[in-house]
């Protein structure tokens, strides 16, 4: 999907999401207003390896689902339903146990789900599903050879919000390097 995971230097940036249900954001998906092809996910840094491949999954389920450039209009509480199901599925598809966390979670938010009228729930759930299936696919396809990837980093044009996070980004990440180097 071509969309950059920073997992060091952004926890400052996750704690100016709204706090949920569950308590601080572990993870979220920055999409720019400006060119909504510039997309992020930020991991926090003190998520456990299961928590980080979850969280990650539930972003990459965003990101595959609620691209600003899609145009769906959907409540937060069904974008949240369906990357969690997304997430979900995805973990479990890998042979990880997502836990009663994930469980509480869709049931949370997914009580707007009950309120939908005609086929609305069918295509929420159809959505979740398939984004979930795409993404096991590409895993299959590419991990199973082995397929490792390098990370890099991409320098935006323009200044607009997702630059300003991907600078401090850059700002913490080399003040650690110099912190280290002394």
């Amino acid at each position: 999907m071509k969309i950059p995971v920073i997992d060091k230097g952004v926890d400052d940036q996750l704690v100016k999401r709204p706090i949920t249900w569950q308590g601080q954001a572990k993870g979220a998906l920055v999409q720019s207003k400006d060119d909504p092809s510039k997309r992020v996910i930020y991991l926090r840094s003190d998520l456990t390896p299961t928590d980080k491949i979850h969280t990650l999954s539930h972003e990459l389920g965003h990101a595959k689902l609620h691209d600003l450039r899609r145009g769906e209009k959907w409540s937060r509480e069904i974008k949240e339903t369906q990357a969690e199901l997304t997430g979900y599925t995805i973990t479990k598809s890998l042979g990880i146990d997502p836990g009663q966390n994930s469980v509480r979670y869709i049931q949370n938010w997914s009580k707007k789900l009950k309120a939908l009228e005609g086929n609305d729930a069918g295509k929420i759930i159809r959505e979740a599903l398939q984004a979930s299936t795409d993404v096991t696919h590409y895993l299959s396809d590419h991990l199973s050879n082995g397929m490792k990837r390098q990370p890099t980093m991409a320098k935006l044009e323009q200044a607009d919000n997702l630059a300003v996070m991907e600078q401090s980004y850059q700002e913490v990440k080399n003040s650690m390097q110099k912190t280290m180097n002394r």
